[in-house]
Formats: C-alpha cells, sequence, structure tokens
C-alpha cells in the first residue's frame, strides 16, 4: 500500500492595530534621467497609516503576520523636472503595474490641473503612447488645441488627448503623495521601489518621443515576517528573536488564547532578554506558542513545528535513524516530508503529517498499521 498525503499547516499569528501615523525610515534614492539633471534630489517621506499584523519598529515597517495588509503613504516632495532637451514636458508620474503585489488605491496630494488613474495611461494615446504607464499621476491641463485633431479637451480625465505641464521643470518643484497597500508578505520587497516620469511624448499626445528613462528608485526599511521555528524529533532547541526594545518578557501558551510569562529553566534561557533559547524540548509540545511583551507592546507569535526529513543516506528502511535528517525516526508529533527515494515501512508507525513530493514514495509492509493524524 502506497500513501500520499499532503497538509499545509497553519500558522497563529496575534494581530496589532496601530492607528497612530508613524514614519518609516527611506535611503538610497537614485535618479535617472530627467529627474537626474536638475540637479537636486527630491525628498520622500513614507508614514505608517494602518495595518493588522505590522507595525513600526525603530523607523522599520515589521510584518507580524503576512496575509494581512499595511496602508503606507510615500510622498515625494521638491520633484524637479528638466525639460531639456527637445521641450518633453513631464506628462505622467506612476508605477508600474504589479510591482511587488504593491497596490496604489487612493491619492491624497495632486498638483493643479493633474488627475489620479488607478489604471494609468496604457500606451495608446494617438501620438504619442511608446511607453506603458501605471497607476499614478497624469497631466490633463493643456488649454491649447489638442495636437491629436479631437478639439479643446482639457480637464476631460483623458490624459492622453493633450499635451505635459509647461510648468514642470527644474526651477519648478512639485509634491505629490500615493497611498499604498503592501500585503505583508512582500514587506521584503520593499528595498526596490521605482516610480517613472513620462512625457507627452510617451503617454501623452506629443508626436516627438523622450527617449531617456527618466526614474527614482528608494527604499523603505522593512522586517521580513517571522519564521516560525523547526525543531527536531524527539527533542530539539531553538532561539527566537524579538526587535522591539525592553525591557522584555517572554511568554508561553499551549492553547492559543491565554499567554503566561515563563522564566529561565531547563527549557528556557533568555526570558528577559531579546532572544530566548529553547533547549531540549520535547516533540509532544507541537503547537505551542511564544512571544515576547516589551514596554506593553506584544511582538510576533512563534508557533513550535517538528520536521524530519528523509535522507535514505543508508537504506530504504524508515526506522534506521540515520536515514533521517533529525538523526532520529519520526514520531507521531512530526511533520514528515519525503523527496526523493522509495520509503520502506516494516513495522507500525504514526506521524502528526505526511508530505511527499515526486518522485519520492512510501511503501507500507502487508498488515503494517501507517497512522496520519492530521
Amino acid at each position: 500500500m502506497i500513501k500520499k498525503l499532503i497538509f499545509i499547516g497553519s500558522i497563529l499569528l496575534n494581530f496589532i492595530f496601530i492607528l497612530e501615523a508613524q514614519p518609516i525610515n527611506v535611503s538610497n534614492i537614485v535618479t535617472t534621467g530627467r529627474f537626474n539633471t536638475c540637479g537636486i534630489l527630491p525628498t520622500i517621506t513614507a508614514t505608517f497609516i494602518s495595518g493588522n499584523g505590522s507595525l513600526v519598529q525603530n523607523g522599520a515597517l515589521a510584518c507580524v503576520n503576512p496575509n494581512d495588509s499595511s496602508l503606507i503613504n510615500l510622498t515625494f516632495s521638491n520633484l524637479r523636472w528638466n525639460q531639456s532637451p527637445d521641450q518633453n514636458w513631464l506628462h505622467s508620474v506612476y508605477f508600474l503595474n504589479n510591482l511587488h503585489g504593491i497596490r496604489i488605491i487612493s491619492n491624497s496630494l495632486v498638483p493643479p490641473n493633474w488627475i489620479f488613474k488607478n489604471n494609468g495611461c496604457t500606451g495608446m494615446c494617438p501620438n504619442g503612447g511608446q511607453i506603458q504607464g501605471g497607476p499614478g499621476y497624469y497631466f490633463d491641463g493643456s488649454i491649447q488645441s489638442s495636437c491629436c485633431n479631437l478639439g479643446n479637451n482639457s480637464l476631460d480625465g483623458n490624459p492622453c488627448n493633450n499635451y505635459g505641464d509647461t510648468a514642470a521643470k527644474c526651477t519648478r518643484p512639485y509634491a505629490i503623495t500615493y497611498l499604498l497597500k503592501i500585503r505583508n508578505f512582500n514587506i521584503r520587497n520593499v528595498n526596490a521601489l521605482r516610480i517613472y516620469g513620462s512625457s507627452d511624448g510617451n503617454t501623452g499626445c506629443w508626436a516627438i518621443a523622450d527617449q531617456t528613462i527618466n526614474s527614482i528608485t528608494f527604499q523603505f526599511e522593512g522586517l521580513v515576517c517571522p519564521v516560525n521555528p523547526v525543531l527536531c524529533n524527539p527533542v530539539g532547541n531553538a532561539i527566537l528573536k524579538t526587535n522591539l526594545n525592553g525591557p522584555f518578557q517572554w511568554q508561553l501558551s499551549t492553547d492559543s488564547i491565554l499567554f503566561n510569562n515563563i522564566t529561565d529553566n531547563v527549557n528556557y534561557s533568555g526570558t528577559n532578554t531579546a532572544n530566548l533559547s529553547l533547549s531540549n524540548i520535547a516533540s509532544n509540545r507541537y503547537g505551542e506558542q511564544f512571544r515576547c511583551i516589551a514596554n506593553g507592546i506584544s511582538d510576533q507569535v512563534f508557533t513550535l513545528k517538528f520536521n524530519n526529513t528523509w535522507k535514505g543516506t543508508i537504506n530504504s528502511d524508515w526506522n534506521t535513524a540515520g536515514n533521517w535528517s533529525c538523526g532520529s525516526v519520526p514520531d507521531s508529533n512530526t511533520d514528515v516530508f519525503i523527496n526523493f527515494g522509495t520509503v520502506l515501512v516494516s513495522t507500525n508507525a504514526s506521524v502528526r503529517s505526511l508530505t511527499i513530493n515526486p518522485p519520492g514514495n512510501l511503501t507500507v509492509a502487508p498488515g503494517v498499521v501507517f497512522t496520519v493524524t492530521h
């Protein structure tokens, strides 16, 4: 009998609600093209507005729950655009679509005669449109007759039928704000954000395309979601860390509801420090949860897991300890992974979960009971 089961365990995390806007560190601002030749760098301010499962720690946006989202305001001030050469007027400032899964959901600060388009100009403007735009700001304030022979369509909501903004130049700074919605699992990607500027020859209706790439690259500091500690059966060790500022108190929950303070003992050390060391934790404690409280703030919740992966370094026998990554045979509290080879089970065995990835194979001898509890 061959039994193949796949189980993906859930991660239990506490939700932290932050209502007060908090600043996030922004660094590594780099400009190219017409944003670069005026000789003045823009100022970029990132502000954390709200989020379930995220918070700001020492100026960094920290992920607590990867399945929730954060709202971030990004304000660009002192933006300057060089029209020379060719009198390429600024027509749009936008993000590319699907940038790291980050959504631009609204705007709150727009220069005069500019409009916000969530989908952006799609490169279908009659004479221009040499590039595809994205969600952002587009100029819609031409007062002269349309260069697309559509009449005077100033402020009609369609930025494709007029020129760029003649006021955008080195001597005229702009300020714009984007409201971003970021899935928390994408916080790891906030070190490579970029907005683009295009002339009316690219996303407007001027017939001469801009041949330069006009961009502003930047990053704001982010801390990725915590990884649950994975221990070996029958006993395992791990180190849990918090990025909060002390004083510290680590807590334990055995029911995912109530958390109680813990003190140093044979299993724990560092219960009042930023790093909690777990030693000789028995596999029957699978699913227990730890968190740190610092200055009344609850940090991320860590859920204990016990894994054992088939190595097959000696033979095909399930009961040979040296065939397993933990150097021990899996027990009933262990998540087991078999990624290759044929594993032979000749005596009764029980595991918590079993994941078999091709070309892995599990063969249970006749009359033998193999139990998967989850």
